[in-house]
Protein backbone atom coordinates (compact mmCIF):
# COMPACT_ATOMS: atom_id res chain seq x y z
CA UNK A 1 0.00 0.00 0.00
CA UNK A 2 0.92 3.53 -0.68
CA UNK A 3 1.64 5.64 1.61
CA UNK A 4 2.32 9.87 0.95
CA UNK A 5 3.16 13.26 2.89
CA UNK A 6 2.73 16.11 1.07
CA UNK A 7 3.52 19.24 3.04
CA UNK A 8 3.40 22.79 2.30
CA UNK A 9 5.29 25.81 3.25
CA UNK A 10 5.37 29.61 2.41
CA UNK A 11 8.66 31.04 2.24
CA UNK A 12 9.84 34.34 2.98
CA UNK A 13 9.16 35.35 -0.60
CA UNK A 14 5.18 34.58 -0.31
CA UNK A 15 5.42 31.96 -2.77
CA UNK A 16 3.98 28.23 -1.30
CA UNK A 17 6.10 25.37 -2.08
CA UNK A 18 4.79 21.53 -1.44
CA UNK A 19 6.78 18.98 -0.80
CA UNK A 20 6.26 15.34 -0.97
CA UNK A 21 7.99 12.30 1.06
CA UNK A 22 6.79 8.83 -0.01
CA UNK A 23 6.23 5.10 0.14
CA UNK A 24 6.22 2.86 -3.31
CA UNK A 25 7.06 -0.86 -3.35
CA UNK A 26 8.24 -0.68 -0.04
CA UNK A 27 11.42 1.59 -0.95
CA UNK A 28 11.33 5.12 1.22
CA UNK A 29 11.86 8.04 -1.22
CA UNK A 30 13.44 11.30 0.59
CA UNK A 31 11.71 14.80 0.37
CA UNK A 32 11.38 16.52 -3.07
CA UNK A 33 10.00 19.62 -3.44
CA UNK A 34 7.07 19.26 -6.37
CA UNK A 35 6.84 23.03 -6.54
CA UNK A 36 10.63 23.57 -7.71
CA UNK A 37 10.86 20.27 -9.77
CA UNK A 38 7.37 19.90 -11.51
CA UNK A 39 5.61 23.68 -11.26
CA UNK A 40 2.83 22.34 -8.66
CA UNK A 41 0.78 24.99 -7.36
CA UNK A 42 -1.45 23.53 -5.40
CA UNK A 43 -1.82 20.40 -3.37
CA UNK A 44 -4.06 18.73 -5.92
CA UNK A 45 -1.45 19.25 -8.49
CA UNK A 46 1.13 17.87 -6.29
CA UNK A 47 -1.25 15.09 -5.61
CA UNK A 48 -1.27 13.75 -9.24
CA UNK A 49 1.73 14.35 -10.28
CA UNK A 50 2.69 11.60 -7.48
CA UNK A 51 -0.11 9.35 -8.89
CA UNK A 52 1.94 9.67 -12.27
CA UNK A 53 5.50 9.50 -10.79
CA UNK A 54 4.57 6.09 -8.89
CA UNK A 55 3.24 4.62 -12.34
CA UNK A 56 6.36 5.85 -14.06
CA UNK A 57 8.33 4.01 -11.56
CA UNK A 58 6.31 0.84 -11.62
CA UNK A 59 6.86 0.64 -15.29
CA UNK A 60 10.08 1.12 -15.21
CA UNK A 61 10.63 -1.86 -12.38
CA UNK A 62 8.59 -3.91 -14.97
CA UNK A 63 10.97 -3.03 -17.78
CA UNK A 64 14.14 -3.94 -15.39
CA UNK A 65 12.73 -7.78 -14.67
Amino acid sequence: MAKENITSKILKNATKNFYVRFMFQGKQYPVKNFTKLFGCKTEKQTFDKLQEIKIEIAKVKTLLL
